[in-house]
């Protein structure tokens, strides 16, 4: 419970909470709370709401997540507002059991969200987020949430600390998409040595996979200084690149054959 100061979260992950019968899992009475890049999931909630807002309360959300939020009974809601206010941006509610997003939508201005069963606002849409996996809320690329968030006031990095935007503007959520969602590695492996003129030369690479999913035709860039000069692999050339397919765990690729 916050009362009569500010309350600042970011980059925060609450994950499995409870809620009373007194409180929202948040409450707010005549205060100020920003809330950005944060994840909010696998909670249970009483009739008092997640967010519980009183007495000229101002909550903003921003570029956050809230997902697989159940309640305990009914008539609960998300944003639980008493002569309080809460401007949602750049955020996605999904995947909540049916729970209303509000008691009062005068009170609640909801833009560039994804929100499921829709709701008004500037650039909002109502579409499957597509989730990298059943609790990993960043984005898979075929996301309709990517590039669709807005610029005003938008965070400089996400919940991973990763840089936005990473593409034509900001994504809606907690994780801006990269071109490449989830942990991974990638070795190249060379044997340790100075090499002299007419010695044999061999390269290959090692990638690691984090995610359960497969990636396709991603590319993956080599350069090697020979000399003064730079050149692409395994053209030689100006530009070139390798097409390499990532399933799940690691793979490992030869890029030069021993010469």
């Amino acid at each position: 419970t916050c009362s009569y100061s500010t309350l600042e979260m970011n980059s925060t992950r609450m994950t499995n909470c409870s809620g009373s019968s007194f409180y929202g899992l948040i409450s707010l009475i005549e205060s100020q709370a920003n809330l950005e890049n944060c994840v909010f999931s696998d909670s249970l909630i009483s009739q008092r709401g997640f967010f519980e807002m009183n007495d000229g309360a101002h909550m903003v959300l921003r570029n956050c997540t809230i997902s697989k939020t159940d309640q305990e009974s009914e008539n609960t809601v998300i944003f639980n507002l008493f002569n309080a206010t809460a401007d949602v941006v750049n955020s996605i509610y999904w995947d909540n059991f049916s729970i209303p997003l509000t008691n009062d939508t005068s009170s609640l201005n909801v833009s560039f969200s994804d929100i499921q069963g829709g709701f008004q606002g500037e650039g909002n849409i109502d579409a499957d987020p597509k989730f990298l996996a059943e609790d990993d809320f960043r984005l898979k690329s075929e996301s309709p949430c990517i590039d669709t968030g807005t610029y005003q006031f938008g965070p400089d990095s996400d919940c991973d600390g990763n840089e936005r935007p990473c593409g034509g503007t900001w994504d809606m959520g907690a994780f801006e998409y990269s071109g490449f969602s989830g942990p991974s590695k990638t070795f190249l492996q060379m044997p340790s040595h100075i090499y002299q003129p007419g010695d044999q030369f061999e390269l290959s690479a090692v990638f690691w996979n984090n995610d359960e999913q497969t990636y396709d035709d991603l590319p993956f860039f080599v350069l090697l200084m020979i000399g003064d000069s730079f050149l692409f692999l395994p053209g030689f050339s100006d530009f070139d690149y390798y097409s390499v397919n990532l399933p799940h765990l690691n793979t490992e690729m030869n890029l030069l054959p021993a010469f």
